[in-house]
């Protein structure tokens, strides 16, 4: 059995890419802020047309999100413990509630434009699944 290192390049094969091709960015152990920054950027890209499909891949250093859907009250420690403890905290602009990120939890964020995919969205699952499947074969 393989120990997964946090710190370890990815190398995936491309067995997902037989529709259209995308480009793999291994971000290695990150941030959160840095790669939702990225994750942005790459996403004004794509809506403006400019750009091309792109898998990020990472690992993030411990942080807790909290989600447009969450409140504070959701939150059961303060968020200097959390600093005290070594964990970042991110208020962001997406749905969902609190989510703790932490290394050793492998992270990938699609940034595709469905266009090419007919807006076919089973399709595209289709794909993200094969695209997982290839990341987690290449751990």
């Amino acid at each position: 059995m393989t120990t997964f290192n946090p710190n370890e390049q990815v190398r995936v094969r491309n067995r997902a890419s037989s529709d259209q091709g995308y480009r793999k960015v291994d971000c290695g152990l990150s941030r959160y802020r840095k790669i939702y920054e990225l994750q942005s950027k790459l996403f004004k890209n794509r809506l403006e047309g400019n750009g091309e499909d792109t898998l990020l891949i990472t690992r993030h250093r411990p942080v807790v999100t909290m989600g447009k859907t969450s409140s504070a009250k959701d939150l059961l420690v303060d968020k200097d413990y959390l600093a005290e403890h070594g964990v970042d905290f991110a208020e962001i602009d997406r749905g969902g509630g609190i989510t703790y990120h932490g290394p050793g939890q492998l992270v990938l964020y699609p940034i595709f434009d469905l266009r090419n995919y007919g807006k076919d969205l089973r399709r595209f699952v289709r794909k993200l699944g094969l695209i997982a499947e290839d990341v987690v074969e290449a751990l």
